[in-house]
C-alpha cells in the first residue's frame, strides 16, 4: 500500500520543472530549438481577391540532450514559470526573421503568424528588440501577424495596448489568440484594435454536434465582421467541423483537418520546388 504525500508529490513536480527550466536554459545557449510550420487556411473564397493568399503559424520544438523532441506542452509552462519563456519569444523572433526572412519573403503571398506571450509583454525592451528585428529583415513587416492570447493581454493591459499599437503602425498584423474564453471577451474589442481573431479551440472541438458551440462561434464571427475584423477557427479536427464552420462564415481555418505542423525547412522546401515546376 502506498499513502499519497501532497508535499511530496509537489516536491517532485517541482524538481520536474526545475530540469526542464535547466534544459531550456541549455537550449538556448546551444541553438537547440526547431521551427515547425502550420497552415492556416482561408475558408470563404470572395470576388477580387485575387491570387489565393498562403499563411503559416509558426511553431516552435525543443530538443533535448538526447536528442529527443520535446513538444511546447511540455516545455512551456516551466518556460513561464521561471521567466524564460520571453528567452524562447526571442529566439523564434530573431531565427524567423533573419534566417528565414529571404526564403519566406520568397513564396508568393505568403504571410507568417508568430507568438508573443505574457512574458514577453512584461519586458520594457521588446519593442525596441521588435523595430530593430523587422528592420534588419527580408520579411516585410506587413506579412508578419503577431499572435496575443487574450489570457496575456487580460493580465497585460497597459503593455498590451502599447505593443499592439505600435506594431500595427509598423505595418504588422496583430491576432488575438484563444478568443473566447475570458469573461468579457468582447469588451476588449473596444480597447484593441487587432486585424485577426482566433476563436478558442474549446468551442471549436465539438462544433458540428453542439448547438451551444454552434452559436457563441456564430456570434464572435458576427461581432468580430461588424468590426472588420477576420476570423480564424484552431483545433479544426474534421471535415464536418470544417463545414460547420464555413457554413457559419468564419474566414480561416488551423487544425489537422487542414494541416498538421511540419519542420518550417521541409515547408519551404516544399514551396521553393513548387515554385521551380511551375516557372
Amino acid at each position: 500500500m502506498s499513502v499519497y504525500r501532497r508535499d511530496e508529490s509537489d516536491a517532485r513536480r517541482h524538481h520536474r520543472e526545475l530540469e526542464i527550466a535547466a534544459g531550456i536554459h541549455t537550449a538556448l545557449e546551444g541553438n537547440h530549438f526547431r521551427l515547425f510550420a502550420q497552415e492556416i487556411r482561408a475558408l470563404q473564397h470572395r470576388p477580387g481577391d485575387g491570387r489565393e493568399e498562403r499563411h503559416i503559424e509558426i511553431l516552435v520544438r525543443m530538443i533535448d540532450e538526447n536528442g529527443q523532441m520535446v513538444m511546447p506542452g511540455a516545455f512551456i509552462p516551466a518556460a513561464e514559470r521561471y521567466d524564460l519563456m520571453g528567452h524562447v519569444d526571442r529566439w523564434v523572433i530573431r531565427n524567423v526573421l533573419r534566417e528565414y526572412g529571404e526564403r519566406l519573403r520568397a513564396v508568393p503571398d505568403l504571410s507568417v503568424s508568430v507568438n508573443l506571450s505574457a512574458n514577453s509583454l512584461d519586458e520594457p525592451f521588446l519593442l525596441p528588440f521588435l523595430h530593430a528585428e523587422l528592420e534588419q529583415s527580408a520579411l516585410p513587416a506587413n506579412r508578419i501577424r503577431l499572435e496575443i492570447t487574450e489570457t496575456a493581454l487580460i493580465n497585460n493591459m497597459a503593455a498590451a495596448n502599447r505593443v499592439v499599437t505600435e506594431m500595427r503602425r509598423a505595418g504588422c498584423t496583430v491576432a488575438l489568440d484563444d478568443f473566447g474564453s475570458g469573461l468579457s471577451s468582447f469588451s476588449y474589442l473596444k480597447q484593441f484594435p487587432v486585424d485577426y481573431l482566433k476563436i478558442d479551440g474549446s468551442f471549436i472541438r465539438n462544433l458540428a454536434d453542439n448547438m451551444v458551440d454552434r452559436e457563441i462561434v456564430s456570434s464572435i464571427n458576427d461581432i468580430g465582421h461588424r468590426l472588420g475584423v477576420r476570423t480564424v477557427a484552431e483545433w479544426v479536427e474534421d471535415k464536418r467541423t470544417l463545414n460547420a464552420l464555413r457554413a457559419i462564415g468564419v474566414d480561416y481555418a488551423q487544425g489537422y483537418a487542414i494541416g498538421r505542423p511540419v519542420p518550417l525547412d521541409a515547408y519551404l522546401a516544399e514551396c521553393e520546388a513548387t515554385s521551380l515546376q511551375s516557372d
